[in-house]
């Protein structure tokens, strides 16, 4: 029997290009569950730069007489640019694939078309999320854990996994440096030391039961008064920290009061301080080895106390991402399938930030 949907010769209409756009940059550079824990900049310029204001030094001087005086207190300002750089990339895919892989996605295309506006068939949407599936991690990576000067990991030194040929993955880690090179390279961030990272086996690195919260308690000591009395401070934590942490609430009798989704990410509280689990938005950092002779990964164990409105994620683009083309090739009888959108990150201020690794 024939399939019912044969998209042997697909290619995307002007409007449904459009619509698959935005939807992707929604899902994506958008999407709620960034926006819960960065501030995003769509629409900016190359170079944009971001000032940043430093608190007043003392004043407040006894009166003279009618005179006035200055106790000479002022705020320094200083400025970090964000410069998002172009990022893109060609998929290749057959039509008989597409055919096949259609009926599976059929209920997930569904979803989408009850929760978004979107203009055009259920193949252009089919296509939209396994672009953003893509595309998503894509942003994660080059946010968090991206670095100019990655290389493969070798028996002495840390790096990407090797690969055959040599430095294929590390392509996908240098286009920028993301928030954690900018964390390590910064000297002046407040950092608790993790000494479980420093084992050479994955289970000598396990967390012994209730450390998150010898981790968590560190963190919030050695951050700064501006960050300890920010209303929406949070914590960010890698999966074996909020895995231990939630083990450790439900040992406490507190498992009926875990909040476990905001924004679809998985959250509990830490004295009133939200616990957010980025297991999903760092798992590029699963491939970065402490060394070949190890294997294991460098730093599993993260956590960052900031606010959202300190990382900050800067994108070219207003609605949509900077391009997507469709093109069929007859011969080959494949969909070749283009995008390419512009990102950065940066750490805002090093005050407004306090980490453990």
């Amino acid at each position: 029997m024939a399939n019912a949907v044969n998209v042997g010769g697909l290619t995307l209409n002007p409007q449904e290009a459009q619509s698959v756009s935005e939807f992707i940059m929604a899902r994506t550079i958008m999407s709620p569950a960034l926006q819960s824990y960065a501030t995003i900049y769509n629409g900016i310029k190359m170079n944009t730069q971001v000032v940043i204001a430093g608190n007043m030094g003392m004043s407040g001087l006894k009166s003279a007489n009618c005179g006035r005086q200055s106790s000479g207190a002022e705020s320094v300002l200083s400025e970090k640019f964000l410069n998002p750089v172009n990022v893109s990339d060609t998929f290749a895919m057959c039509g008989d694939d597409i055919d096949g892989e259609f009926k599976p996605f059929k209920n997930k295309v569904q979803s989408y078309k009850d929760l978004y506006d979107f203009e055009g068939s259920d193949i252009a949407l089919l296509l939209a999320a396994k672009i953003e599936g893509s595309i998503v991690e894509a942003v994660d990576r080059l946010i968090w854990a991206s670095d100019v000067d990655m290389e493969e990991a070798t028996s002495s030194t840390s790096g990407v996994v090797p690969s055959s040929p040599a430095d294929f993955y590390t392509k996908f880690y240098t286009p920028t440096d993301g928030v954690w090179k900018q964390i390590v390279e910064d000297s002046t961030i407040e950092r608790f030391t993790i000494t479980k990272n420093a084992q050479t086996t994955v289970a000598n690195q396990a967390l012994a039961a209730g450390e998150s919260v010898t981790i968590f308690n560190a963190v919030i000591k050695n951050a700064k008064t501006q960050l300890r009395q920010s209303l929406d401070k949070q914590l960010l934590v890698s999966r074996d920290v909020f895995d231990n942490y939630v083990d450790y609430l439900i040992s406490k009798g507190e498992n009926n009061s875990i909040q476990y989704t905001v924004d679809g990410i998985a959250s509990v509280k830490y004295k009133g301080i939200p616990v957010i689990n980025m297991e999903g938005a760092w798992i590029s950092f699963e491939t970065i080895l402490q060394n070949t002779t190890s294997g294991v990964q460098l730093d599993p164990h993260k956590v960052i106390l900031t606010t959202p409105s300190n990382i900050a994620v800067g994108t070219l683009q207003e609605s949509g991402i900077k391009e997507l083309d469709t093109h069929f090739d007859w011969l080959t009888k494949k969909t070749y399938i283009a995008y390419g959108f512009t990102v950065n990150a940066i750490v805002v201020e090093a005050d407004m930030i306090s980490v453990a690794y």
